[in-house]
């Protein structure tokens, strides 16, 4: 019987279930109560399900660990996108690690080819002292104060700061404050535009309070469409580098391979197109076959608008692209 083996090779045997089957272990008589207990047994399922690598010692338990902190907020790891800006989004990855759950905010890069700037938000640690969960505000913008998450399967993901350091009434710290906002957004030496000042504001505003929705993993090209599905990053001139969501919009995404379907959604927004709208799509199978001379300026891609041509897509289809020579960015014009 599984009673008579030796407690080493029931905790090894323990040490590769799951959480139900362990819960359920628990009540099946005192000596398997006791050993589903052993710290070893957390500490593998605490890898194989978050991959975290948790040590035993004196003055930490794995086992209050995952169940102070792990288990119940196993539904806030991930990626996850802020929903209750007017205009904005933002990302948030939430990560969890031997000494807490980490909660980074995602920032896009100030050039096309860079890479996520990452910074910390919150930490959900565990004060094994009072076995309680802990949280920290590690947020460079609110700065200060208490955090709070909470984590719902249905609502989502809130953070929540209820004492915020009062606004200072110094206008340096004010300077410095938005100075730093922008450069972070759009880069070191940024100069303060009415856009930026609108984001910034935007934000404040919205500070003791953020909710998230959980971003949707990409969806494998399987379709062989001509473009691929996932997250890019998009410039969009004086707004700057957003992240966008390239996907099919079909009622059956992972069986359609119709190229009219496919479309970008905004993930982070500005005042043009706001975080959640859909800022391209393509509605029509057909592309358009422009030559190079079409596109030699402005004048010639409106002649061609006019009377425009076309080919059937096709596996390697490859048509020519140039940048006409008198487009340009879109003029600067007061912020409304």
């Amino acid at each position: 019987m599984l009673q008579n083996l030796p407690p080493e090779i029931l905790i090894t045997i323990f040490s590769n279930l799951d959480l139900p089957s362990i819960t359920a272990l628990t009540t099946t008589c005192k000596a398997f109560h006791d050993l589903c207990r052993n710290e070893s047994i957390w500490a593998n399922l605490s890898y194989r399900q978050f991959n975290v690598d948790l040590k035993v010692t004196a003055t930490f338990s794995p086992r209050l660990f995952y169940r102070t902190l792990l288990y119940p907020y196993r539904k806030a790891v991930g990626v996850w996108q802020r929903k209750n800006l007017k205009h904005y989004g933002s990302i948030l990855k939430v990560t969890p690690k031997s000494d807490g759950i980490h909660l980074q905010e995602l920032v896009a890069p100030t050039k096309i080819f860079g890479d996520f700037k990452v910074f910390d938000f919150v930490k959900i640690g565990y004060d094994e002292n009072s076995d309680k969960v802990v949280f920290e505000n590690r947020s460079r913008f609110p700065k200060g104060g208490r955090a709070c998450v909470k984590v719902n399967g249905v609502a989502g993901l809130s953070v929540i700061f209820p004492e915020l350091e009062e606004s200072s009434a110094n206008p340096s710290e004010w300077r410095q404050n938005i100075t730093e906002f922008i450069e972070t957004t759009y880069g070191k030496g940024t100069q303060l535009t009415d856009l930026g000042l609108h984001r910034f504001i935007e934000t404040l505003q919205a500070n003791s309070f953020h909710r998230y929705e959980k971003l949707e993993p990409p969806l494998p090209n399987t379709q062989n469409l001509p473009i691929t599905q996932g997250y890019f990053f998009g410039t969009y001139g004086d707004h700057g580098i957003e992240v966008v969501q390239v996907k099919s919009f079909h009622l059956s995404p992972q069986t359609s391979s119709a190229i009219s379907d496919i479309g970008g959604l905004k993930i982070t927004g500005d005042p043009n197109i706001a975080a959640g709208q859909i800022t391209f799509r393509i509605i029509d199978d057909k592309c358009l076959n422009l030559t190079l001379q079409d596109q030699e300026s402005m004048a010639q891609v409106e002649k061609f608008d006019k009377t425009p041509r076309y080919v059937d897509y096709f596996d390697g289809l490859e048509l020519d692209f140039r940048v006409p020579e008198d487009c340009h960015e879109r003029e600067k014009l007061d912020f409304q």
